[in-house]
């Protein structure tokens, strides 16, 4: 392999690893999402008069 060969498939081996970090925050994200809302649905219902 010729060096540009050589960096090329390193570049698509890199592309090609799956990254777990984007889906984890996304799960943690909509966690934390539906959290706030039965939160605030409690404070509603608690205070609010809901």
């Amino acid at each position: 392999m010729t060096k540009s060969e050589d960096d090329a498939a390193r570049s698509e081996s890199r592309e090609s690893v799956f990254s777990p970090i984007p889906i984890l925050m996304m799960i943690g994200g909509g966690f934390a999402t539906l959290v706030l809302a039965k939160a605030g649905w409690d404070l509603l219902r608690t205070y609010g008069g809901l």
